[in-house]
């Protein structure tokens, strides 16, 4: 099963909002995106979301790809990892692609948290975030390591998540590397 989720939040076929908000998930986070999934993601929020494990806003795995266009990840909560975002490349590549709206606001609650923006996994396969505008900024966690972007690798002989900047996008916090 493939599947693309298109949101224009902006469009006369929803009139002009969309916010996926309040969600508590015991696994993932409020909006997964895997297996082959696609989320074209141009407007709208995803806020005030929480998950018991990764990804508080968005989570994509396996060869699967999110679009963000004008959507704000504001204010979403993970225990240890991807406040905001979450991307894991495992079994098959994954990417995320900013090319404006905003991550902001998301946190981790647990001490030894990475990535409260954004946190890339790379667990075998390519694992993509491509940063060409937007704003990443006020992500937070306690002793939190990458409070903007957070690159990790399964182990040492693997490779890394991969960044990639361009355009002109408002960061601020770190850009953490761990391995």
């Amino acid at each position: 099963f493939v599947a693309t989720i298109n949101v224009y939040a902006n469009s006369q076929e929803n009139a002009g909002e969309f916010v996926l908000s309040g969600n508590v998930k015991a696994t993932v986070s409020a909006l997964g995106v895997t297996y082959e999934g696609t989320a074209n993601l141009t407007g709208g929020t995803i806020q005030n979301n929480s998950t018991q494990v990764y990804g508080g806003g968005v989570c994509i795995t396996g060869q699967s790809a999110v679009l963000l266009d004008g959507t704000q990840i504001l204010n979403n909560q993970a225990p240890y990892n991807g406040g905001g975002v979450y991307i894991e490349g495992a079994s098959n590549p994954a990417s995320f692609v900013m090319k404006s709206g905003s991550i902001t606001g998301n946190t981790l609650s647990e001490e030894y948290g990475s990535g409260a923006g954004i946190y890339a996994w790379y667990a075998g396969k390519e694992t993509l975030v491509s940063i060409t505008g937007g704003t990443i900024q006020n992500n937070t966690g306690p002793a939190c390591n990458g409070q903007a972007v957070s690159l990790a690798r399964q182990d040492a002989s693997a490779g890394y998540a991969r960044l990639q900047f361009s355009g002109n996008p408002q960061i601020s916090g770190d850009v953490y590397l761990w391995h």
